[in-house]
């Protein structure tokens, strides 16, 4: 059964690579011809691609009597491409790691915006951004979703959070609907958390820390969406501290 060339797509191939490979693999050595016949590649783009597949080190090239000649790599040279990668991103991370500070010093800080996250990968980023922002040995303050914590999602995106801000020993101050008590002792404890309770119930969670306040919410979708006011959050800081006053333990 052929096998689809989507499946190599996800690896770091495009989808003509990807056809190419499958295309070599099949034919065995050739030349370009039955090669664009076979593969379904375009002819004015197929020597360009091939190149790209021996960059990679998934396919060789002979000459034989004047005629260039393919040949796909052993699928196991995959495996071997993947590990090259991996040690390439790991090293654009270390790179990038080192820049952050940089980058962050060029911010204009004390600048009004506003950025939308969608998706839990969004969401993700929005926290990401809440944790860099807050820094090592911070706080935030946060007020809690109800009912949409019971979902499984929202358990293990904030289980992410929680070991990720614990790393960098980041506090957390919540005020919890008094609804999803047992709920939140029994998903939601996790070290370097101070947590009171409220009868007030809000429609999204709303995670207060610097000059930002960030509402998230998991239903219909995950979506979040930051706003960088100084104003703005001073509000929301005096709203937390007044509710957490009133709050039971």
């Amino acid at each position: 059964m052929p096998m689809d060339a989507s499946s190599l797509e996800g690896i770091g191939l495009s989808r003509n690579e990807a056809k190419a490979y499958l295309g070599l693999l099949g034919l065995g050595e050739t030349t370009v011809t039955p090669l664009v016949r076979e593969a379904g590649v375009p002819n004015s783009k197929v020597y360009v691609i091939l190149e790209k597949l021996i960059a990679k080190g998934l396919a060789s090239s002979v000459q034989k009597r004047g005629v260039r000649h393919y040949q796909a790599a052993a699928p196991e040279a995959i495996l071997e491409f993947l590990q090259k990668r991996k040690q390439e991103v790991a090293e654009q991370e270390s790179a990038m790691q080192s820049l952050l500070p940089q980058l962050q010093a060029q911010q204009h800080v004390g600048r009004q915006y506003a950025r939308v996250y969608e998706g839990t990968r969004g969401v993700k980023a929005a926290f990401r951004h809440m944790l860099f922002t807050i820094g090592q040995g911070g706080s935030y303050k946060v007020l809690t979703l109800e009912r949409e914590l019971e979902s499984e999602q929202a358990i293990q995106l904030f289980k992410w959070l929680h070991t990720e801000r614990n790393k960098q020993k980041t506090w957390a101050n919540l005020i919890v609907p008094e609804s999803i008590r047992t709920l939140f002792k029994q998903h939601y404890n996790y070290p370097r958390m101070r947590v009171r309770h409220s009868t007030v119930r809000l429609p999204t969670g709303i995670f207060i820390f610097g000059e930002s306040v960030l509402s998230v919410s998991f239903e219909p979708q995950s979506i979040a969406f930051l706003i960088n006011s100084k104003n703005h959050t001073k509000n929301y800081h005096r709203f937390f501290d007044d509710m957490w006053k009133q709050g039971t333990e």
